[in-house]
């Protein structure tokens, strides 16, 4: 692994050579360089600073001396390359030949030199050129990073725009944003390498919100205030009945729900109605018999006397529960999405049914028996 790192990010240990290799460095041509040894740190980091502070304070400040952290633990095959080019830019790589048998080697060593798999020839504009770019030898794991540069910059321009992280301290909660979103992004690749052939193609907007439906489907169920109720007044009723009283066993089937908590919750426009009379039959209108919608799309050839009000198409009325409401049939529903998505290609399958009401004004209850008394 190679990659650029801030001076100001690098820990105390490591910064102490890394800020003397920088000075060498100062005053260098471009295309100089110098490899520093990295170190990990001390176990008692911590302690051993609140002890030499302790220390300091007993002292005069013209006797002090500033904290010097341990360098016993050496990181091997790991170290620090700064390079001299427009400005000192500092690597890091945990992938060198070797331990760097010094705490700062410059790159006349040949020792250097065979510790970072050997130099490499790079292109840059001094500014002295008239045609062509002057080339300057520097660390073969160098011109590794700057070939494939672009590609990792053109993954972070993808992140940026539609990235989960969000203002993060905890750092396992960022590696992990960042592992999902590399990870939808090459899902996105495969997806684009998969539909060459088709004109339409999904955006990477539209991909990640298809990922997102799918993630928060099953967490996604938003029950009324009257369904929890009856929910929790079954299951306290079962748990009655599982300490073995018959009786208490067949109030799970008895609804506990007064009519103020049952009028009025349904607040969709997909209504299933009656259809419109075709023709009135011996003197009395008959609902319309329509195709089913569903059943006409999985090949069945059915008829119905229901209409969906905003839908304006045929249901039967298990086939409109199934059609509408997604926690129906959560074991057959993608199959159903599957069925309804390929009978697309046929228009001229489940037309909107004309004998449907459009609203529900044109909803008729039982005309009331006269009293008798």
């Amino acid at each position: 692994m190679i990659g650029t790192v801030k001076f100001t990010n690098v820990d105390s240990t490591n910064r102490y050579h890394l800020s003397k290799g920088i000075e060498m460095l100062k005053d260098a041509r471009r295309g100089s360089w110098v490899l520093v040894q990295a170190f990990n740190k001390h176990p008692q980091f911590e302690k051993l600073q609140r002890d030499h502070a302790a220390q300091q304070r007993r002292l005069q400040p013209a006797q002090r001396k500033p904290f010097v952290p341990p360098f016993d633990h050496v990181a091997e095959n790991s170290g620090f390359i700064s390079l001299k080019d427009s400005k000192v830019v500092v690597f890091y790589s945990n992938d060198l030949k070797g331990t760097l048998p010094e705490r700062v080697m410059d790159s006349s060593d040949s020792r250097a030199v065979e510790i970072v798999h050997g130099l490499a020839t790079i292109y840059r504009w001094t500014g002295t050129e008239v045609l062509h770019r002057s080339a300057f030898s520097v660390p073969a794991p160098i011109v590794a990073y700057n070939s494939f540069m672009n590609a990792v910059d053109r993954m972070d321009q993808v992140r940026s725009t539609l990235r989960t992280q969000r203002r993060e301290k905890r750092i396992h909660m960022s590696i992990w944003t960042y592992l999902l979103d590399l990870s939808v992004s090459q899902a996105y690749a495969v997806y684009q390498k998969m539909t060459e052939a088709n004109r339409t193609k999904q955006t990477f907007f539209e991909f990640k919100r298809n990922i997102c439906e799918q993630l928060i489907i099953p967490h996604r169920i938003t029950k009324s205030p009257a369904r929890s109720r009856r929910e929790r007044a079954q299951a306290a009723v079962q748990e009655e009945g599982a300490q073995g009283t018959t009786r208490k066993r067949n109030r799970s089937n008895q609804s506990n729900l007064t009519d103020d908590e049952c009028v009025g919750v349904i607040d969709t426009d997909h209504m299933l109605l009656e259809n419109y009379p075709r023709a009135k039959v011996r003197g009395k209108p008959k609902p319309a018999d329509v195709d089913c919608y569903l059943c006409k799309q999985m090949g069945k050839e059915l008829r119905t006397i229901y209409s969906c009000s905003a839908c304006r198409r045929g249901f039967h009325v298990n086939c409109f529960t199934a059609y509408h409401n997604r926690w129906a049939l959560p074991n057959c529903h993608s199959a159903l999405l599957a069925v309804l998505l390929k009978s697309e290609k046929k228009p001229t399958l489940g037309h909107n049914c004309k004998y449907s009401p459009t609203s529900l004004d044109d909803l008729k209850l039982p005309a009331l028996k006269p009293s008798t008394s």
